[in-house]
């Protein structure tokens, strides 16, 4: 045993990941899209491009330091590093949408919803399978069965043992890595994370801070709603990112504060939310610490 210590000390100086992502992609509007397809010759084209996808997908997977399970036309299964796991999602979005903008004329272009599922490497494989398919579907429909927010989403879901299961999803925008311009509120919830990782690997945010959040939202739960609970809620939040995260320079946090005043809504659930995302892109920090990853 002794031996085999040494041997892993060298091929990984650093301790290894407990945790992995499955990742399970599918796309959007295909059966729209093919009962619109009117001649054999379309029919071909929209094969091939599903068969061109699979490849590129297979190649997205292995350049993200993945494990592809499946590839086929439109489906994705893979395992992922959890410091990659982001932009693997991002990148297989994209190259999704880019083929069926070349030339096509398709009334509704299909989309491509992404569901991370993090859990726990001893986990059964049967379980993490099924918490990557939960979180795919969870990525096409929002569970407040808002029909305007349907298809073409990202949900990240985090199944750590001995607690709670942690879950966030909204649709893809165009990715927008962070800058002082570049408001926290407009970006896509994977760069979004992205930001929130970073912040969390460089030790700019406390690993306890979400849990404090998630805190002070329970303590607004039977509040009465109204502008004055809207105003002292965004104002308690900020002064816990105020006192707890003291190493972030002022311009980012006159950025987390500008954030703030547009995601805190006067429910305690808005609040609740912040502390999801915050927890699920802690877990993407971390691993990005641990493999020694470039930050923002």
């Amino acid at each position: 045993v002794e031996e085999m210590k040494k041997i892993t000390r060298k091929l990984s100086p650093s301790p290894l990941e407990p945790y992995a992502a499955v990742l399970s992609a599918d796309g959007d509007k295909m059966g729209r899209a093919i009962s619109k397809l009117d001649t054999p010759q379309k029919h071909r084209e929209f094969s091939q491009t599903l068969s061109k996808f699979a490849g590129e997908a297979r190649e997205i997977v292995k350049a993200s330091y993945g494990s592809c399970i499946y590839t086929g036309g439109d489906d994705v299964l893979a395992f992922v590093p959890l410091d990659t796991a982001l932009g693997c999602a991002r990148k297989l979005h994209d190259a999704f949408g880019a083929l069926w903008e070349k030339g096509r004329d398709l009334t509704d272009i299909p989309s491509l919803s992404v569901g991370i599922a993090i859990g726990h490497a001893l986990e059964d494989l049967e379980d993490l399978l099924h918490f990557g398919r939960e979180a795919e579907k969870r990525a096409k429909k929002p569970s407040d069965d808002s029909a305007d927010d349907e298809r073409s989403g990202l949900a990240v879901t985090v199944h750590a043992r001995g607690s709670s299961e942690i879950y966030v999803r909204e649709r893809w925008k165009t990715a927008r890595s962070y800058s002082p311009t570049e408001a926290l509120a407009e970006m896509s919830l994977d760069c979004r994370m992205s930001f929130w990782a970073d912040r969390f690997a460089k030790d700019e945010i406390p690993s306890k801070f979400p849990y404090e959040l998630r805190g002070a939202a329970k303590f607004y739960d039977d509040w009465k709603k109204g502008k004055t609970l809207d105003n002292a809620m965004k104002f308690d939040v900020k002064r816990i990112f105020r006192r707890r995260a003291p190493k972030l320079k002022k311009a980012v946090l006159s950025d987390v504060e500008r954030y703030i005043d547009t995601v805190i809504t006067g429910s305690y659930r808005s609040i609740e939310r912040l502390a999801d995302e915050l927890l699920a892109a802690q877990w993407i920090g971390g691993a990005r610490a641990r493999a020694g990853g470039k930050f923002q």
